[in-house]
C-alpha cells in the first residue's frame, strides 16, 4: 500500500509499515511467535512515555492507533533546555571566585584553571507546570512554619 500525501504543494510517498522490516526485525527479536502465543497481549491500555532527542510528533506512523485514537497524548519539546547562556566570564583569585549569588565559591581540584564561565538557572527556563509546583511547594513549607 502507497499513501501519498501533499503538504506545501511537494508531495510525498509513505510506504506502508511493513516496509519496515528492516528497522523493525520483529522475527529475529521473537516478537511474531509472542505475539502468535499472546494474541490478547496487544499494548492496549497500556500508556509508554518516551525520552528522545529525535521524535517528530507530524510523522504519520505516530498519529493513531489501530482502534483510531490519538497515539501522542502529550509532548513537551526539551529540545533547547540544556542551553545555558554562560557569558560571564570570571577569573579565580587563590583557588576561590565569587559566584554569580555573590557567595564565594572554592574551586577544590578546579583551582587548576583560570577562567570560568559562569551561567543561572533560572525560572524561565523551566515548564510552567514545574515552576508552579515548585511555588506552591515553597507556599506550603512557609505556611508550615507559620503555624509552629
Amino acid at each position: 500500500m502507497l499513501l501519498l500525501t501533499t503538504v506545501s504543494s511537494l508531495v510525498f510517498a509513505l510506504a506502508s509499515q511493513q516496509s519496515l522490516q528492516g528497522q523493525l526485525p520483529k522475527d529475529d527479536l521473537g516478537v511474531t511467535q509472542f505475539l502468535l502465543e499472546h494474541p490478547e497481549y496487544n499494548g492496549k491500555g497500556i500508556r509508554v512515555a518516551v525520552l528522545d532527542t529525535g521524535i517528530d510528533p507530524g510523522h504519520p506512523f505516530l498519529q493513531t492507533t489501530p482502534d483510531g485514537r490519538r497515539k501522542i497524548v502529550d509532548w513537551y519539546d526539551a529540545t533547547t533546555d540544556a542551553l545555558l547562556p554562560t557569558d560571564y566570564v570570571v577569573k579565580q583569585s587563590a583557588g576561590h571566585i565569587t559566584g554569580l549569588s555573590g557567595r564565594d565559591l572554592d574551586l577544590g581540584k578546579y583551582a587548576k584553571y583560570q577562567e570560568f564561565h559562569l551561567g543561572r538557572i533560572g525560572a524561565e527556563f523551566f515548564p510552567s507546570s514545574l515552576s508552579g509546583r515548585i511555588a506552591g511547594d515553597r507556599n506550603a513549607d512557609f505556611e508550615e512554619a507559620q503555624v509552629r
